[in-house]
């Protein structure tokens, strides 16, 4: 009688797996339109992303995790920079799949489908090898059949996701041996044939009219641009001419001193990108940022240039501040998530740039907010609708006044700050200095405090 029971239950199990369909997210759908396509207007937040680790087995999509991902909603954030591995997705020549994956068990559908049920735009990060094709990830795709086979996996994501409005990155980091070490004429090659698959996959079966052209980025490198380096001689290759937009990830080395180490510095890179596009005949060139930020350590590891949770909120907000001042087009933090749990925080220095650290075993790892999270929250509700105008002298390039206005109400508010640690001030009156209707200072630290100010008239 047991082993008839026994028997029962399996042909019961048989025919319940035959007949249960595909389970489908348990969310609803997104509303009938879809997430904004093109560049984003530079008016607060809607320049503001993060980086998302989907190698570190956190499941996004999980109920536990809903607590963090409308945090991360709320905080005001429109993109998210993910991508789903060429050779997780394509297991079987010509099949395509991102359910079920054996890399990601929740399935790469379900992940993205939590941020974009939250109205946030994905920045598509596409790679790497496939041994299907005899392709590593350590080494360049170049042979016709790996070039072929990686331009149909973008294909067939751009044209499973293309409502979304997606902005494929191709590659990561390809300056680095541990990402393929190409070449500019190897990675402007690799570019090229993404891009006609792209569009492919974007237009193939639909009437596309009226609908923005999908974007592309790259080359994605891990430095900003040099005269010499990688960046410059895919510039020298072409690259321009098969990207909508120059990507890369302006790390400031942590071997350099401290006062190196922080948000604003920025500015002197940028402009320099800026002044080698405008030499190439590119002057309102798109800049995206798609990673940069800062681990967190404990106190007795700082010297390894890690920092505290609570500099790390003041960093993230600033750096997101610096996003509209210096004119780019989007700005994402890395990242969303530490890639080791809590408990390593002190161990594993170069895992913890995340604004959620972990808790718990893989796919059961539980996100919990950092002061990162709260402090960006309030950035985005003080300034929410403010574009950048101008920025107000105040006697010492440590100290920053900036000046933002609400273009649809006229109402304007300053963020200030300085890059000072552990000090308070006093601004001067900054009536006679922006030609107010009433007097204004402002005491300030090294996180930003944002102050309305009545009869600003821009310049």
């Amino acid at each position: 009688m047991k082993r008839l029971m026994i028997g029962m239950a399996l042909l019961f199990a048989v025919a319940c797996n035959k007949e249960t369909p595909e389970p489908q997210p348990n969310f609803p759908p997104l509303e009938a339109e879809m997430l904004p396509g093109g560049w984003p207007e530079p008016v607060v937040p809607n320049l503001n992303g993060a980086a998302a680790h989907f190698n570190t087995y956190i499941d996004f999509s999980s109920y536990w995790n809903s607590v963090a991902m409308n945090q991360f909603q709320q905080a005001g954030y429109k993109f998210v920079r993910m991508g789903a591995p060429w050779h997780d997705v394509e297991t079987i020549k010509g099949v395509y799949s991102f359910r079920g994956n054996s890399s990601y068990q929740p399935g790469y559908d379900m992940a993205f489908q939590a941020f974009f049920k939250r109205g946030i735009r994905p920045i598509f990060c596409v790679g790497f090898g496939n041994t299907l094709y005899g392709q590593s990830q350590t080494v360049p795709i170049t042979s016709e059949e790996g070039l072929t086979g990686f331009a149909n996996y973008c294909r067939a994501m751009m044209k499973k996701y293309r409502e979304y409005n997606p902005i494929f990155e191709i590659w990561n980091e390809p300056n680095l041996s541990g990402f393929g070490s190409y070449t500019a004429e190897q990675y402007v090659e690799l570019v090229r044939r993404c891009r006609e698959a792209i569009y492919d996959g974007w237009s193939t079966g639909r009437n596309t009219d009226g609908l923005e052209k999908p974007l592309i980025i790259g080359p994605v490198v891990s430095n900003a641009w040099a005269s010499g380096n990688m960046f410059d001689r895919c510039l020298d290759a072409g690259l321009l001419d098969v990207v909508d937009g120059v990507s890369y990830h302006p790390y400031t080395d942590l071997s350099s001193a401290a006062e190196r180490r922080i948000p604003e510095n920025i500015v002197n890179s940028t402009a320099m990108m800026k002044a080698e596009l405008v030499r190439r005949g590119k002057p309102d060139f798109p800049i995206v940022f798609t990673e940069w930020g800062w681990s967190t350590s404990l106190p007795e590891t700082f010297e390894t240039g890690a920092i505290d949770y609570e500099k790390q909120a003041k960093f993230h907000v600033r750096m997101l501040i610096m996003g509209y001042y210096i004119g780019i087009n989007i700005n994402c933090i890395y990242s969303l998530d530490d890639a080791r749990n809590e408990s390593e925080r002190g161990d594993i220095l170069a895992k913890h740039y995340g604004m959620f650290y972990t808790t718990g075993d893989n796919f059961h790892k539980t996100l919990v907010a950092k002061p990162s999270v709260a402090a960006v929250t309030k950035f985005t509700e003080s300034l929410r609708g403010y574009a950048y105008v101008e920025r107000v002298d105040m006697g010492s390039d440590k100290d920053w006044c900036l000046v933002f206005r609400n273009p649809k109400t006229g109402e304007a508010k300053v963020a200030v700050w300085t890059v000072e640690n552990e000090v308070k001030k006093v601004s001067p009156d900054l009536k006679p200095l922006l030609g107010l209707s009433k007097s204004v200072t402002v005491e300030y630290t090294d996180m930003p405090v944002y102050v309305p100010i009545d009869g600003y008239t821009p310049k």
